[in-house]
């Protein structure tokens, strides 16, 4: 009996345990084949997403490259704007410069043209070493000694100095567009007090020389005022050093300055 009874109860157990080894097989094929589709829509998702995100990210790129390279082209055209205003501005000196050479080369010409003019009108005074005619880089300086022009003290001009100042007056005429400086120049020996001279100094003396010259070549030669000017130096700028009669007597003079 007791041997039975096992033997019945043994029997559903066996049921029940095929049962439950097959049940799980059967279920297990659903569930895997969804975990399967979901997987695989996720992957389609995540490629997608991975897709969307690769995309933005290029768009992102290209629009930072882009705005490199506006940044570049206005960086370019600003610095091709200063190399426009640089060689504007070059050329603008160039032309200053070229207007500066030309404007020189006129000047050298206009005080050639005088230097030669006044070297032939003077050739006598010069032989007799009376006059000197000397052309520096920006002038021509006509040298006349105190005897041709005056006598000793006196800032009278003599007969003999006016028909000389009239020659250069015509020889100036030549050269219109110059200036005429004249300078007066006396020795360094003091002026007498007595008998109380006309001129208290070599200064004042030296001073009413250049203006009775430049009074003269004004009234009497026609020559245009506004090129003339007059200055007194007295001993201040001898050619010579002091001292001796020959130095003296060189120093003493006036000068005609021609400058463009």
């Amino acid at each position: 009996m007791a041997a039975s009874k096992k033997k019945w109860m043994s029997v559903p157990w066996l049921l029940w345990t095929c049962l439950l080894l097959t049940l799980p097989a059967c279920v297990s094929l659903d569930y895997y084949d969804a975990l399967r589709e979901a997987y695989e829509r996720s992957e389609k998702r995540t490629d997608a997403l991975k897709s969307e995100t690769s995309s933005e990210a290029a768009r992102l790129s290209l629009a930072a490259k882009k705005e490199e390279l506006e940044a570049a082209r206005l960086s370019l055209a600003a610095k091709n704007e200063e190399l426009e205003a640089d060689r504007l501005s070059l050329a603008v000196k160039n032309e200053e410069l070229e207007a500066a050479r030309l404007s020189l080369a006129a000047k050298n010409e206009e005080l050639d043209k005088a230097h030669r003019v006044l070297a032939s009108t003077l050739q006598e005074e010069i032989a007799k070493g009376s006059s000197s005619v000397q052309r520096t880089e920006h002038s021509v300086n006509i040298i006349l000694s105190e005897r041709i022009l005056y006598d000793s003290g006196s800032a009278e001009i003599k007969p003999n100095g006016m028909k000389l100042l009239k020659r250069i007056a015509e020889a100036l005429r030549s050269s219109p567009d110059t200036d005429i400086r004249v300078e007066g120049h006396t020795d360094d020996v003091p002026i007498r007090t007595e008998p109380r001279p006309r001129f208290s100094s070599n200064f004042e003396l030296s001073i009413a020389r250049a203006v009775a010259v430049v009074r003269y070549l004004n009234e009497v030669a026609n020559v245009d005022p506004a090129r003339l000017s007059a200055m007194g130096l007295a001993d201040t700028r001898p050619v010579l050093p002091k001292g001796s009669e020959n130095a003296r007597s060189r120093n003493r003079r006036v000068e005609i300055i021609v400058t463009r």
